[in-house]
């Protein structure tokens, strides 16, 4: 087996993210006109991280691997930690060692609120969309670029509960494909709104264009 050469490194990595990125398209805008407004939050921005910080809080998603990580992970396959399961909502939660009960009623209550919070930010930008432009007061692009991160974890969100779903045998439960059915549909409607915010955002940039 060839020794791993450093240099190849970044490679890996580049591809490692392009794929974990490829099921939503990312505006990223490092302009001057972003930079000066970064200290202003809208609603979108405020709810879309309260969605992450929930998700983070709760075990719904990780956080994201420093580099030193990536790289034992690229190389030995493997976390520092050598605890594999350990950094799952399903071990979170305790999955396969609580009572079935218990479980169920804890899946419930964390994809209802999933499913909750990504609507609030859905809603906002329903509202948004409706504001005529001369009268929006916070970047568009920016809000773009925070509700198709918000859409990022919402997938690993609903992969993560699937996972755990699956390990404690609740599959076919009814209760739990009702709230699922929710979150997908919730998710979906964020697909949606992202479109409609491209195609508002690309309309809007051509009209300055022309104008």
């Amino acid at each position: 087996m060839k020794p791993f050469s450093f240099l190849t490194l970044p490679l890996l990595m580049c591809t490692l993210l392009m794929s974990a990125c490829a099921t939503v398209s990312v505006v990223v805008d490092n302009s001057p006109e972003i930079e000066a407004q970064s200290d202003v939050q809208s609603d979108i921005q405020i709810a879309g991280e309260t969605f992450e910080q929930k998700a983070l809080s709760r075990g719904w998603i990780l956080p994201s691997p420093n580099l030193s990580n990536m790289t034992n992970i690229l190389i030995d396959g493997k976390s520092q930690t050598n605890t594999p399961g350990k950094d799952t909502y399903a071990y979170f939660i305790g999955a396969e060692i609580r009572p079935m009960a218990e479980i169920k009623q804890t899946i419930v209550t964390d994809v209802k609120d999933a499913t909750s919070s990504l609507q609030t930010v859905s809603d906002k930008i329903t509202a948004f969309l409706a504001i005529e432009m001369q009268a929006r007061t916070i970047t568009e692009r920016t809000d773009l670029i925070n509700y198709e991160r918000c859409l990022v974890k919402a997938h690993q969100t609903k992969r993560n509960f699937t996972r755990a779903i699956e390990l404690a045998k609740l599959k076919e439960d009814g209760d739990i494909q009702l709230v699922e059915t929710g979150f997908i549909a919730e998710i979906d409607r964020a697909q949606r709104l992202i479109k409609a915010l491209h195609a508002d955002y690309s309309g809007h940039s051509t009209s300055e264009n022309t104008s």
